[in-house]
């Protein structure tokens, strides 16, 4: 049985999260109700990772990141929809420039689903990954086959912010 896109990002999170000695994941309800679609499905199962469900304050969680990683504990803020990450920009941008260069410790992986499904409303129409590369000076992984998912999961184990992007349309496709 093949894997869908979010059962294969799952794979990828777990698979990654398991080799360090110690991390943490986090967002909104990720390890209950739908798991954002199952993305969050078994973290917090894994050994040495502490994962927690946290309130919808993106600006003060992209500065927990950015606070985990620069002690040294890789983490991963798992974010429902992009158009979140705005709340956090002040932080993607100005923080990050001060810190991007070698003061970050462990990765810091913001993956974001893409709402690209048609329209939901005001709240979940933004695309502009362009814009946060950008601003933030951060690579931006493109979770669009399993080619990339791979690489952009090989490439996001170094210390330093990572964006990932998922999106909707694809997240049950094989």
């Amino acid at each position: 049985m093949e894997l869908t896109f979010t059962q294969y990002v799952n794979t990828k999170i777990r698979h990654i999260f398991s080799s360090f000695e110690h991390s943490v994941i986090f967002g909104q309800n990720i390890v209950s109700g739908s798991r954002i679609s199952g993305l969050g499905a078994g973290l917090d199962q894994i050994n040495n990772c502490v994962a927690l469900n946290t309130t919808n304050s993106e600006n003060s969680l992209m500065g927990f990141g950015f606070g985990l990683a620069l002690s040294e504990t890789p983490s991963l803020f798992l974010m429902k929809q992009h158009d979140f990450a705005l709340l956090g920009l002040d932080q993607l941008t100005n923080t990050h420039n001060v810190l991007r260069n070698g003061r970050l410790l462990a990765p810091f992986i913001v993956l974001m689903v893409i709402v690209d499904s048609g329209f939901e409303g005001p709240q979940a129409s933004l695309s502009s990954l362009d814009e946060f590369a950008s601003l933030s000076r951060a690579p931006i992984y493109f979770l669009s086959s399993k080619e990339n998912i791979d690489r952009a999961f090989e490439m996001a184990i170094e210390p330093g912010l990572h964006f990932m992007a998922l999106s909707q349309k694809n997240m049950k496709n094989i």
